[in-house]
């Protein structure tokens, strides 16, 4: 490849990602501001955040037991844990979630 051929690929591959970067970035845009994308609930945390409650609220959860293997015995520990949030409704999520969170595979 002498250096005429070598500068004209360089410069197909230059003009390449400026375009499919351009175009990538034009379609970006142009989704994200198309009504409809809000609309039909897909970005909807972006539209607003819930109002927080005055005082934080907390929500105990169930005890979580987790078994550390030793060199001579296995230790057990047991944790228990609270969730702190603002947002109340948001905490039907944490439940929703619990049997995923019981059942993990560490």
């Amino acid at each position: 490849m002498n250096k005429k051929q070598f500068l004209s690929l360089f410069a197909t591959c230059v003009v390449t990602s400026a375009l499919v970067s351009g175009g990538t970035v034009a379609g970006a845009m142009w989704y994200l501001n198309s009504p409809a994308t809000f609309s039909d609930g897909q970005f909807s945390f972006l539209e607003s955040q819930p109002e927080p409650s005055a005082g934080p609220k907390f929500h105990a959860l169930d005890n979580v037991i987790v078994s550390v293997r030793g060199k001579k015995q296995t230790h057990f520990v047991m944790l228990e844990l609270a969730l702190e949030t603002r947002h109340i409704e948001r905490l039907e999520f944490a439940n929703d979630y619990m049997p995923k969170v019981r059942h993990a595979n560490a």
